[in-house]
């Protein structure tokens, strides 16, 4: 079943095997499973390690939970930039 917009049934399952069977758990437990699958996600470029949002002075707030976790680090103050954020490589420090 494909569902759109807001409008979620009970009990509705977030977890499915391979063969299909469906299961709920907990929401903080689904949280942090789903958090863990897609840490470091999208993967360098160049190295192909993990990524962290790199979050310039200023956007802090709009990052907290992902500074936190461990997802994101501040930026050094080195003038504007165009955008809050943008990813940097937790192995080889590439920017992307």
């Amino acid at each position: 079943m494909i569902l759109g917009g807001c409008i979620e049934p009970v009990d509705f399952p977030h977890w499915e095997c391979p063969d299909g069977h469906e299961w709920t758990g907990d929401e903080d437990e689904w949280t942090v499973a789903l958090t863990d699958v897609l840490s470091g996600r999208p993967h360098c470029r160049f190295c192909g390690g993990p990524t962290n949002f790199l979050v310039y002075p200023g956007a802090e707030e709009l990052f907290l939970d992902e500074l936190a976790r461990g997802d994101a680090e501040m930026a050094q103050p080195r003038g504007a930039r165009p955008a809050h954020w943008r990813r940097i490589c937790r192995s080889c420090r590439a920017l992307s």
